[in-house]
């Protein structure tokens, strides 16, 4: 289903450039019948150029997003779906001198102000803090923590449910 996603979203770029140029062709078409044939072509050709530097954009604007989502994997990489969902989120980092500390906020409304080093819930260690996020590692796990305005929603209690029996028991 993504996968379709985004051929059709590969597609969009080109049929909105070959819309564009189409209405400005229809436009620009009683003014065009008036003009010399080598005044056309220059016209023309100037519209080539503009739609392929648009074209060009686009391209290189999907390029940057597929390289992102790319990037984004690699950092979260070896985590579960549930991890990334209780993962803190960074409420402030301050320091100077590469001393920083961060302030996290976990789902539980747990609080916890961190250093380089330092262990969160869940076997995370702290082991950068920048200027903009937080990186912790569990063995060779790794991830990036980012600002955010409220912590992960807490998981929902989970009850097990006890093994179904044979009626000869």
């Amino acid at each position: 289903m993504y996968k379709l996603y985004k051929q059709k979203n590969r597609r969009q770029p080109a049929l909105i450039a070959l819309a564009t140029a189409c209405l400005t062709l229809a436009a620009a078409a009683p003014a065009f019948a008036q003009q010399s044939i080598p005044e056309q072509l220059q016209q023309i050709n100037e519209s080539i150029a503009l739609l392929n530097a648009k074209r060009q954009e686009l391209e290189l604007r999907a390029q940057i997003v597929a390289k992102q989502g790319e990037i984004d994997q690699l950092t979260n990489s070896g985590m579960s779906n549930m991890d990334r969902l209780r993962q803190p989120v960074v409420q402030s980092i301050e320091g100077a001198d590469g001393k920083m500390v961060a302030s996290l906020m976990f789902g539980s409304g747990q609080q916890q102000t961190v250093k380089q080093g330092d262990r969160i819930p869940g076997g995370w260690t702290v082991t950068k803090i920048g200027v903009d996020s937080v990186h912790i590692s569990r063995g060779k796990e790794k991830a990036r923590l980012n600002y955010g305005y409220e912590p992960p929603a807490a998981p929902a209690q989970i009850i097990p449910v006890p093994p179904l029996t044979s009626r000869g028991q």
